[in-house]
């Protein structure tokens, strides 16, 4: 799986904790914890991500490991 063209990539050897927050497509293939709003956005946790988080998207897309809430405004 590759992040779309345009989004903004959080690689695989990437840990963050914190919040997100932004009016732009994200690509999480590498660790997280916190939260992620990105309300009118596409998510997509690729297949390395390990999130641990809430997250509100427009549409939210995962192949990877998820610990959290979803509240998608569009497609889950």
């Amino acid at each position: 799986m590759k992040p779309a063209e345009g989004s903004a990539v959080i690689g695989k050897t990437i840990t963050m904790k914190g919040e997100i927050s932004g009016s732009e497509e994200l690509y999480i293939d590498g660790n997280f914890e916190g939260a992620i709003r990105l309300p009118d956005n596409r998510l997509t946790l690729g297949p390395n991500a390990k999130v641990k988080a809430d997250l509100d998207a427009g549409d939210v897309v995962i192949y990877g490991r998820l610990d959290g809430n979803v509240r998608a405004a569009g497609r889950l």
